[in-house]
């Protein structure tokens, strides 16, 4: 499984693409084009992503924008603003689209990573409200490309009955991730 995390399940007919923030990590790559925007192979990770996610079936695709928003626009891709975007985080985009979210189950999908189509089915049809996809090697992965990998690692709990209980927040120790 590639490195990913999808937020979604119970068959969602739909997507949500994050893709608000300008990734200034990247450095001159993202001075004049969204994170998303960035080409690997002569391709933008955003035109990757909407590629995979109607190869999986999903036809109704939305993108939370902001740096640069007016880049954006694909034809049939829902734009949803999130004017605060420099201020605020991944929940305030999803409030963006909220009405997506209310509307049925969602794909919440970050806008700077690829996945599978594959990925995709098996969290369409995985059972429960709220389905994480997440890469077991995610430490190892993230060790190799930064410094101080718990300065960018997100967490997320499960309880005993292997139910989400947890979203978010920094560990304190590569373990508890």
């Amino acid at each position: 499984m590639t490195h990913h995390t999808i937020y979604g399940g119970n068959s969602a007919g739909q997507a949500v693409i994050l893709a608000a923030g300008r990734g200034s990590r990247l450095g001159p790559l993202t001075a004049d084009r969204p994170k998303c925007l960035v080409p690997l192979h002569g391709v933008s990770l955003l035109d990757r992503t909407i590629d995979t996610l109607r190869r999986a079936g999903i036809e109704r695709i939305g993108a939370t924008v902001g740096y640069l928003a007016e880049q954006i626009p694909r034809p049939g891709l829902t734009i949803f603003p999130n004017a605060d975007w420099e201020t605020s985080g991944i929940l305030h985009s999803c409030a963006s689209a909220r009405e997506w979210l209310e509307d049925g189950p969602t794909l919440v999908i970050y806008g700077d990573i690829f996945f599978s189509v594959e990925a995709v089915k098996r969290v369409m049809a995985a059972p429960g409200d709220m389905v994480v996809a997440y890469d077991p090697r995610g430490v190892e992965l993230w060790q190799r490309r930064s410094d101080d990998p718990l300065s960018d690692l997100e967490n997320f709990r499960i309880d005993s009955d292997s139910l989400i209980c947890r979203i978010g927040g920094r560990p304190a120790r590569l373990q508890d991730v």
